[in-house]
């Protein structure tokens, strides 16, 4: 059983999870995440012992997970956690994790339109190993026509391919922020499959969600960077009201 009070922090050796926000945030952005720690180094009692100990997690506007913790509240924006925890899963299955992949029940053909750049299918002709490794299986047809047999396991609403299409144009987007092919599809990928705004969560949902999102690598920051927690304390609220100064 995972110990919920002691999460990873950053050393000189964790290469296998590029870290995408390594410049500090200016003082009031990083006051709003964690004060008087430093954004790519941290190490905090942020959530209770046992799940059980949780008071009552819940949404605001299906959008942001409220929890309450031992000094005070949490918030988490539920897409770019889930986002981060599918990202990571990804880097990990293209350094040799086994891929988690959903077997389409009928083979679907996938014309590549001419809007997807050149650059990006000459990426993916060169890159169907890495593909595989993140749970693609992919077969040429014939012209700009690709075959998808398999996908990966978070895509869980394929939408008859275009997800795939939406995938190729953000990956195009990253590209042009990072060359990195590896890392660009996974954001690309996670991007896709991550739940949305606006998205009613269960219990059980909201609670599986931390508990993955804590741990991964780097629980604080969505794949670009993004801080994706925000931590009131009792004191903060205290503050807020008043009742000290």
């Amino acid at each position: 059983h995972r110990d919920l009070h002691s999460f990873p922090t950053r050393r000189s050796s964790d290469l296998d999870i590029p870290i995408v926000n390594p410049e500090r945030f200016s003082n009031t952005q990083q006051e709003e995440i964690f004060s008087d720690m430093p954004n790519d180094s941290v190490s905090y009692k942020l959530l209770l012992q046992n799940e059980e100990d949780y008071v009552n997690p819940w949404q605001l506007h299906n959008t942001y997970i409220f929890v309450q913790v031992e000094d005070g509240l949490v918030i988490i924006d539920q897409h770019a956690a889930h986002e981060r925890i599918i990202y990571e899963k990804l880097i990990h299955r293209t350094a040799g994790a086994p891929a988690v992949r959903q077997k389409l029940i009928v083979p679907l053909v996938i014309d590549i339109p001419p809007y997807i750049a050149v650059e990006i299918r000459d990426l993916i002709d060169a890159n169907w190993e890495l593909l595989e490794k993140v749970g693609f299986v992919l077969k040429r047809f014939s012209g700009d026509s690709i075959v998808i047999e398999e996908i990966p396991a978070e895509l869980g609403d394929f939408q008859g391919g275009e997800v795939f299409l939406d995938i190729l144009k953000q990956l195009e987007s990253e590209m042009e922020l990072n060359t990195d092919f590896r890392d660009s599809l996974a954001k690309s990928i996670a991007c896709k499959a991550a739940i949305k705004a606006n998205t009613k969560q269960s219990r059980k949902e909201m609670l599986s969600l931390i508990n993955d999102l804590f741990a991964c690598r780097v629980p604080y920051f969505c794949p670009h960077g993004r801080p994706l927690i925000v931590k009131m304390t009792l004191q903060d609220f205290e503050k807020k009201f008043k009742r000290i100064v």
